[in-house]
This record gives structure tokens, sequence and C-alpha cells, in this order.
């Protein structure tokens, strides 16, 4: 097995227990992140010791209803991470051969079923030829449509503890806690901080805010307008860009950004008219862009008001 950060450097699938786990492409990018907020709750700041004692996964499930879709996101996000195959129409042809394999066969009156009210699952549980169910089928008052369910993803209970069902395979809520990770950590998505109170954190965001505000005027182009953005400075076309990986797309902007920021400042800081302590200035235009703490530009270093007191 490969290291994580090997997979992530080279936009390769993290293998887990027998899954492969794909990183998301911008081509997938409003999908994704229409479906991952239900690994970003912040569970952990529920004043609920029941809540806090219990597993992300137990979670998720306890407060998935039809308001928040939790459960139902989770399961679209695997499917999309995974590679998975998802509820498909089918062909005559196809579901005999699904039938006579003995996987349960979908039949619906409905192009398009939206609950599972509306499909008819047919298996060969009755011990009748896929021609003997394709005739009953046909004589049917109304046309049926075929469907592949697709790969399970499901919870199931097993010894009164949750966990999730991927094809034949079961995973534990402690593997659930490693694949969740994968996927943020893949993606480049910002993880909560727990060493910082919710209560800190929210005031935090809000200073974060203000700051924006007073030091810059300019407000961040949308994803569309960033993928052209990218697309005029290197040279990519948008099918080029469609197809890379959201990490490496936000790695790329960032990265045109701070050369950009270096080749203005440059000149400036080699006639004098600026120094390398200037927090503006990047010391280089390949220095590292990541930060420790997503905090760090509202922290004021001690060293630093002691030099302006003094």
């Amino acid at each position: 097995m490969r290291q994580k950060i090997i997979c992530y450097i080279y936009d390769e699938a993290v293998k887990f227990k027998g899954i492969d786990i794909y990183p998301i492409k911008v081509s997938e990018y409003f999908e994704f992140y229409n479906y991952i907020d239900c690994l970003q709750i912040d569970k952990n700041s529920v004043p609920d010791v029941k809540v806090i004692s219990m597993s992300y996964l137990d979670y998720l499930i306890s407060i998935s209803d039809a308001n928040n879709f939790y459960y139902s996101k989770m399961v679209m996000l695997l499917k999309l991470c995974l590679h998975l195959k998802d509820f498909s129409l089918i062909t005559e042809d196809t579901a005999g051969s699904i039938y006579e394999s003995g996987k349960d066969l979908l039949l619906s009156e409905l192009e398009y079923p939206e609950k599972d009210e509306d499909i008819i699952v047919v298996n060969r549980s009755g011990g009748k030829s896929w021609e003997e169910i394709h005739k009953i089928i046909n004589e049917a008052p109304k046309k049926m449509f075929y469907f592949d369910g697709g790969d399970i993803v499901q919870i199931v209970k097993k010894n009164g503890k949750n966990f999730i069902q991927i094809k034949d395979e079961f995973y534990s809520s402690d593997d659930f806690d490693q694949i969740r990770k994968i996927i943020l950590e893949q993606n480049d998505v910002e993880q909560i901080d727990e060493n910082i109170k919710k209560e800190v954190r929210d005031e935090l965001d809000a200073l974060q805010s203000k700051l924006s505000k007073l030091t810059s005027s300019v407000k961040m182009c949308d994803f569309e307008d960033q993928m052209i953005c990218l697309s005029i400075s290197v040279g990519f076309t948008l099918d080029q860009i469609k197809d890379m990986t959201i990490r490496k797309f936000k790695k790329y902007i960032a990265r045109i950004d701070n050369k950009l920021t270096y080749e203005i400042f440059k000149p400036p800081m080699l006639s004098g008219f600026i120094t390398s302590k200037d927090k503006n200035f990047p010391l280089h235009w390949m220095a590292d862009l990541s930060s420790d703490n997503k905090y760090s530009n509202i922290f004021v270093d001690e060293d630093e008001i002691k030099s302006k007191i003094n």
C-alpha cells in the first residue's frame, strides 16, 4: 500500500481495506460540494455528552431526517469518491443477464422513479426462467422500465452497532472515520480544528472576515471565472482543467497568485523601496504556501509588539 501522501501528490486512488478512494475532478466539483457537508458536521461542539461520545457515523445517522438528508448525501458521496455504479436505466438484454445471474432486478412503471414504493424487485427465488418473467412483464397493463440498483452502499446493524456495507464488505465506525479523513485530505477540504473551541473559532472567523474587508475591497471571482483565470495564465484548455483534480486546481490558483505577487514586489525590493521584512512580500514565488494555523494572519507576534513599543 502506497503512503496516502504519495497518492495525494500523484492524484492516485488511496487504497483502504479493499476499496479505492479516488480524488475528485474539477468536472465533479459541484456534485462533490453538494454532498461534502455530510463530512463537515461539528459534532463535538454539541453541548451533549451523549453526542460527544458517539462515533461520527452514529451521529450522522441520528440527525438525518427529511430536512437535511445527511445519510443520503453520505451514500451519494461514497459512490462518487469510490467510483461505484449508481442506480441506472438498463436495456432488456442487460436485465435478462442480471436476472439470470441471480441478482435482484428492479422494475418500475416510471422512467424516473423517486420513491421505494415506485420500485418492484424481481429475483429468481420463485424459480422462473427469464423467458417466463419476461413474458409476464410484457403482458403487464403498462410498459415497465428495467433498472440496475448499482453497487450496494447502505447502513446495516451487526451486534447492535452500525456498519457501512459497501458492495459485499462491511466497515465499522472507526473505518468510516478513516474514509472520511482520506476524502477530506485528498480533496484539500478544510477540516475543523477541534483544538479550538467553537465559540473561539466563531469569533476568529468573524475577525478574519472583518480583516479581509478592511485590507481588500476585491471580491474573489466565482469558480467558473477561476477556471478561465487558470486557462489564461497557463494556457490549459477548459477540457484539460475539467480533467484536473480539485486538489491540483486549488494549488495552481494559489501558486499563480503567489508568483504574480512576487514578480510585482521583486523590482521595488531590489531598488530598496521595500524590504524583505515586509509581510506582504513573498520571499520567493516557490515558497511554502501551507499554513499550520488558518488564523495566523490575525494573530500578532509577541516580538512584533515589542519592536513597535521600543
